[in-house]
């Protein structure tokens, strides 16, 4: 349908014929129209320029099209023109109606057809002090705000991001960033457990950015599954930085396969594995470069270390965690990060639940290497062990009365 040589927008009849040449089904519409209420005055040039201004498109595949069409409102016609932009920076193929008399914007569709659930948004794919933000597909979504199939971000301080075209793109001081930066994280370390083999975590985990006011932390809450994410008053926003997010899911991880108590040796190995598997993902033994720096430390810990069981131990689950963690990043170093994250991993389902000691966790480790390579790296695995000290725990070798006094005063700061 057209209207003085201009066509009428979504004016389209289909008649559909069977095999025996009858009439079977006739759909669509011509619209009514009694007049158009505007006039052109924009050329089509003009329309591309405010079209691209619109979706601030910087950066462009191919040529922008653009066409008069008359928009049917209401028993009117308004005069638009159609622009149709292939944009590389916003993603997306974009349909703009731009008011050919006045130039407003009147509608805009991303007719761009992602893979099933997937979005995308503007996140840091590893922390602000080490890469620029950068836009990346966000997986798995089950709806236009942050919830996926694996995640369902909440933002504590305003509602929620919605884009109902899937694309969550925000500059970071904008408080939906948070929101976008953390599903893309949580997604990521979903996927890497998901490669070990870990099927628990199919299903939405909540987390919360802007948490409480000021607070100075991240944490994994077991009673409701779900993560939070402090701004932070002396240290810098926590949702911004990946290995914070990976630390606290790793949490969630083992709490599914075994219940630790959060004291003494099980504490921390519990935050040593959280610790190994959040530096193991991003390759940096590095953890908090990015919340630790605004009082001026390079980092809130590390795990490339040489500390030494019993004579390191402080008495706290984060600090006595580093010569678990250590230990576990010279086998990744030895082994390899797929064959040592796949031992560490599995070796969960042979810990048993409650206060599990060191000795334990080297136990459940070696049983893991003998069921999946029948053995192969238990000698190195051995030896690591041994070398930082958990050799007597393990193997039960005699002890001097030196070895008995530092057990002792481990046990009487963990209340043993």
């Amino acid at each position: 349908m057209t209207v003085g040589d201009v066509p009428v927008r979504d004016s389209l009849v289909d008649v559909h014929i069977g095999k025996s040449r009858i009439i079977e089904l006739v759909n669509g519409s011509f619209p009514t129209l009694q007049n158009v209420s505007n006039r052109v005055v924009l050329t089509p040039e003009q329309s591309v320029d405010l079209a691209r201004s619109a979706i601030d498109a910087t950066e462009l595949c191919g040529s922008p099209h653009s066409e008069l069409e008359i928009l049917p409102t209401d028993g009117d016609g308004l005069l638009v023109y159609c622009v149709r932009i292939s944009s590389k920076r916003p993603l997306g193929d974009f349909e703009v109606l731009i008011d050919a008399e006045n130039g407003r914007e009147v509608s805009r569709q991303n007719l761009m057809v992602y893979s099933r659930g997937d979005g995308m948004g503007a996140v840091y794919t590893s922390n602000p002090m080490h890469g620029n933000v950068s836009k990346e597909r966000l997986p798995h979504l089950t709806s236009h705000t942050l919830k996926g199939e694996f995640a369902d971000v909440i933002n504590e301080d305003a509602d929620c991001s919605v884009a109902t075209d899937d694309v969550h793109v925000y500059d970071p001081d904008n408080t939906h960033f948070d929101e976008v930066n953390v599903y893309y994280n949580i997604n990521r370390i979903h996927d890497f457990f998901r490669k070990l083999g870990c099927t628990l975590m199919d299903k939405p985990i909540k987390a919360i950015v802007h948490y409480g006011d000021d607070f100075d932390n991240a944490a994994y809450r077991p009673f409701e599954n779900t993560i939070i994410f402090g701004d932070g008053k002396l240290r810098r926003d926590y949702a911004k930085e990946e290995c914070i997010c990976w630390h606290e899911y790793s949490h969630a991880v083992l709490q599914q396969i075994v219940k630790l108590f959060y004291s003494s040796e099980s504490g921390a190995m519990n935050e040593g594995q959280a610790d190994y598997f959040a530096c193991s993902l991003s390759n940096d033994p590095k953890y908090g470069e990015w919340v630790a720096s605004k009082m001026g430390q390079p980092y809130e810990r590390t795990i490339e270390n040489n500390l030494h069981y019993p004579e390191d131990i402080k008495g706290e689950v984060h600090a006595d965690g580093q010569l678990w963690s250590g230990a576990l990043w010279e086998l990744r170093t030895a082994l390899g990060a797929d064959i040592a994250d796949l031992l560490i991993f599995k070796s969960f389902y042979y810990l048993k639940s409650g206060s599990p000691r060191f000795m334990n966790g080297v136990n459940a480790i070696l049983t893991a290497d003998k069921n999946l390579f029948g053995g192969k790296h238990a000698k190195d695995i051995t030896a690591i062990f041994d070398r930082r000290g958990f050799n007597r725990v393990f193997w039960g070798g005699a002890y001097g009365k030196k070895d008995i006094a530092k057990v002792l005063m481990f046990q009487r700061m963990h209340r043993e």
